[in-house]
């Protein structure tokens, strides 16, 4: 494979033999690369685009977390189920599964009911344990929905997968309404 080196900044007058050699070679080193991955020509790029990996799914009020203890949102098949044409969801342990290695983009929304007060987190976690950007919220709600968010990029091998995490520490618990996205981004 060709080397890549830094772009050149072009200036005014006439252009030379070198820089047009260097922008060959770095036309080459792009046409390398997308090769490697396997997008050989502009139709495979295409099929790639609409053929992606990726799910979406809701869950409207199956978990309520409690008790300060992590808990695995719950995304049944009877969930409204925006999108999963591959089988990255399992409806039955509410993973999201990596069909393929790759690197793996995974978001987390999650609103908290009325009068939900307390110490309110959630994350994302890898099968491994591994654990993504846990968000904790502090503040006393009592009278409107709290809305919180997260998201990873995550290197994923074949059948690892990811799960979204919720947690509560108030007496008064309520149910959550949760999203959970997860698409393949490179291979």
């Amino acid at each position: 494979m060709t080397t890549w080196t830094t772009p050149r900044t072009w200036t005014d007058g006439p252009v030379t033999t070198t820089e047009m050699n260097e922008l060959r070679d770095q036309l080459k080193n792009l046409d390398e690369r997308l090769t490697v991955l396997g997008q050989t020509s502009p139709t495979t790029i295409q099929l790639l685009n609409t053929d992606s990996l990726s799910c979406s799914y809701y869950a409207s009020g199956q978990t309520t977390p409690g008790g300060g203890a992590d808990t695995t949102l719950v995304f049944g098949d009877a969930d409204e189920e925006w999108r999963d044409s591959t089988g990255l969801h399992d409806g039955t342990s509410s993973r999201f599964y990596a069909t393929v290695t790759g690197l793996w983009h995974a978001t987390l929304w999650v609103a908290f009911s009325t009068n939900s007060t307390g110490n309110r987190e959630i994350a994302i976690q890898r099968s491994t344990g591994y654990e993504f950007n846990r968000w904790r919220d502090v503040s006393s709600l009592t009278s409107e929905e709290k809305l919180m968010a997260t998201c990873a990029d995550m290197v994923m091998t074949a059948g690892q997968y990811a799960i979204g995490i919720v947690n509560q520490d108030s007496g008064s618990n309520g149910t959550v309404r949760a999203r959970f996205q997860w698409r393949l981004v490179a291979r």
